[in-house]
């Protein structure tokens, strides 16, 4: 488990960080990158920030013992998971519970995660990624591009654990996907009523 001394520091006082930071994909991290850039930040933003630490250090300490976790990958999920919502916020609006849960569990599963983690922690990350969804971060244009960055760099540092994963992997395209699918559903009702309402016309 790799520890961020650039945001484990006196310089993120603001933060009042209770535990080390986890993981270069964490919330904290990137508002200090940001915050350093001049972007203000507002209180619930940072709470938002220690709600993401507390969930990365406990997933991390629970699992640090178990076959086939990896720390390296779930900080990689955690950022596609974050860039993700981002997305799936730009192009929906407003998201579900069931649009977020659709994104952690593809995406835990393309890293081969989803037979790792507990279903209590599979939600503790939906909850994070839910409230994630409502934060004005998301409008940030440096939030996604920190993002990438940032995966660039564990994956780079990681060596060959990420040789088997899809790193181009798209959680948002299966909320894309369902969409579409339901509304060539809706359309296909609406045609049929449509032609059974010009048959009747023609009948008349």
């Amino acid at each position: 488990m790799r520890l961020l001394p650039w945001v484990w520091s006196t310089r993120v006082s603001p933060l009042r960080l209770p535990i080390p930071v986890t993981g270069e994909s964490a919330l904290a991290g990137i508002y200090y990158s940001l915050e350093s850039n001049g972007v203000k930040l507002p209180q619930e933003n940072k709470d938002l920030a220690q709600e993401e630490l507390k969930a990365l250090s406990d997933i991390n300490d629970e699992n640090k013992d178990k076959s086939g976790f990896d720390a390296n990958k779930l900080n990689v999920a955690l950022a596609d998971i974050k860039a993700a919502v981002a997305k799936a916020k730009e192009s929906k609006g407003e998201l579900t519970e069931d649009d977020v849960r659709k994104i952690v569990e593809d995406t835990l599963k393309n890293y081969k995660l989803d037979q790792v983690v507990t279903g209590n922690q599979v939600n503790v990350i939906i909850n994070f990624a839910f409230n994630l969804s409502k934060s004005d971060i998301l409008n940030n244009e440096d939030f996604t591009k920190t993002l990438k960055d940032l995966k660039q760099s564990i994956v780079a540092q990681a060596g060959d654990s990420f040789s088997n994963i899809d790193l181009n992997f798209d959680a948002n395209k299966a909320i894309q996907d369902g969409g579409n699918i339901l509304s060539s559903i809706w359309q296909a009702i609406l045609d049929f009523f449509k032609s059974f309402w010009c048959l009747g016309q023609f009948m008349v």
